[in-house]
């Protein structure tokens, strides 16, 4: 008796039937693990806000979005000027996060980088101890400045509107900026109805940086050419469109605290096609974005943590920002 095997044709029916099946299959288990990871980077979130509102209940008030001090001693003997230390809202939430070791590493007393940029000697064991809770699980394989731990989560220092969302000068009407006391009950909005914290992306080849050799700024997270802002307020724009000196700057380390790194403004929608701004530390556009489809999470000064859609309209996107600006927004509104 001779058996009849599968011919050629029926093996390759059957192999194609299973790739099809794979092809199907395929985005439903990539749309599992995003909703995983951004299941995780809510539950971050609300870690942080749970901390935010310990730290209110200990302190009397929220973290400083900034510490920013005047010359001590120690920069008088170093021969150095200017206001220096600039710690985060996460380096000062340290131990309320059970991160004591990280918040033992820290040394307050001291500024963050000596006068040529470099970590001062009593925090460099720090500068590179990355903190899972500060990193979104959706922006992975990001390269970033090696030497420094990155940290996607940031303080919102308002609309953007005073003096290009300064976290130094102007008078920022978020809940963080540098040397910011806000407590709750200067959050005249409504604690669900003010931004806390949202994410950021991670390292160089950011939002808005141009690729070397090209003029045109690039979108990393869609690659679609980005267009400059055209109300630039007290920023030249030269400035705006070359901000090439900060390429590597974008929040790339957690215990630093200015507008490159921990802090941003409403002052463009989330996930904007618009590239931000920035004019060095101190002062510029830097929106919420994400590796998320379609749009940012961001935690409310309530606890709650929303997913903000994308299409969100710029009006209700500020007015969620501000602390104390007067504005009555719908919940239906985003």
């Amino acid at each position: 008796m001779r058996r009849r095997g599968f011919t050629l044709i029926e093996l390759l029916v059957v192999i194609a039937i299973i790739a099809v099946l794979i092809a199907l299959l395929l985005p439903a288990v990539q749309a599992a693990r995003e909703a995983a990871r951004r299941s995780q980077c809510v539950n971050n979130l609300k870690q942080l806000g749970i901390a935010l509102h310990n730290y209110h209940d200990t302190m009397g008030r929220f973290p400083f979005g900034a510490i920013v001090a005047p010359v001590n001693n120690y920069w008088v003997l170093r021969g150095a000027g200017g206001e220096h230390y600039r710690y985060s809202v996460l380096a000062m939430l340290s131990p309320f996060l059970e991160q004591t070791q990280v918040y033992n590493a820290l040394n307050f007393d001291f500024p963050v980088f000596d006068e040529v940029g470099a970590a001062t000697l009593p925090n460099t064991t720090v500068f590179d101890l990355k903190v899972a809770l500060f990193l979104c699980p959706s922006d992975t394989g990001q390269t970033v400045q090696p030497g420094f731990a990155p940290g996607n989560y940031m303080g919102c220092a308002g609309d953007g509107q005073n003096n290009g969302g300064s976290a130094l000068w102007g008078n920022p009407n978020g809940t963080f900026f540098y040397n910011s006391s806000v407590t709750l009950a200067q959050v005249s909005d409504g604690s669900s109805q003010t931004a806390l914290l949202s994410e950021s992306v991670l390292g160089p080849g950011s939002f808005d940086i141009p690729k070397p050799g090209s003029p045109t700024p690039v979108n990393v997270q869609t690659e679609i050419p980005f267009t400059p802002i055209t109300n630039y307020l007290p920023l030249t724009v030269g400035e705006c469109q070359s901000p090439t000196r900060y390429s590597g700057w974008r929040n790339r380390g957690w215990i630093q605290g200015d507008m490159r790194n921990m802090l941003y403004t409403h002052f463009i929608t989330p996930n904007s096609k618009t590239y931000d701004c920035l004019r060095g530390s101190d002062y510029g556009w830097k929106t919420a974005r994400s590796r998320h489809s379609g749009g940012v999470n961001v935690l409310f000064g309530d606890g709650s943590v929303k997913f903000i859609k994308d299409s969100i309209s710029q009006p209700t996107w500020a007015a969620l920002a501000t602390r104390a600006g007067g504005e009555v927004v719908s919940s239906d509104a985003y």
